[in-house]
């Protein structure tokens, strides 16, 4: 039987935790890229996206942004008045406005 010293089983477990840390570095990066590309793609969307007009949203009934469904109160110049369900309403600037229904 050949027995292995201290010195060589305390070699091999650095260089398995070497590896695991190499390992751990590349999943990190692989993450952070990915997470880059969903960036990109969402601001390419973003920036190719039709933007609404006043002329648009006129007699709209709702408008949808990124937070959901609003009753239209009034279109303004450059907003719209969403009803909140409080005693006030909401002013959403026109580039936040994703979509109508008239």
């Amino acid at each position: 039987m050949t027995r292995i010293s201290l010195q060589e089983v305390r070699r091999k477990n650095a260089e398995a935790d070497r590896q695991i840390d190499v390992e751990i570095e590349r999943q990190r990066r692989e993450r952070i890229d990915a997470h880059k590309a969903r960036m990109v793609a969402a601001m390419e969307a973003e920036a190719a996206r039709v933007r609404l007009t006043h002329a648009d949203i006129i007699g709209a009934q709702h408008v949808r942004t990124v937070t959901g469904w609003h009753r239209v109160v009034r279109v303004n110049g450059k907003s719209v008045s969403v009803d909140t369900g409080y005693s006030w309403v909401d002013r959403i600037p026109f580039e936040k406005v994703l979509e109508v229904n008239k």
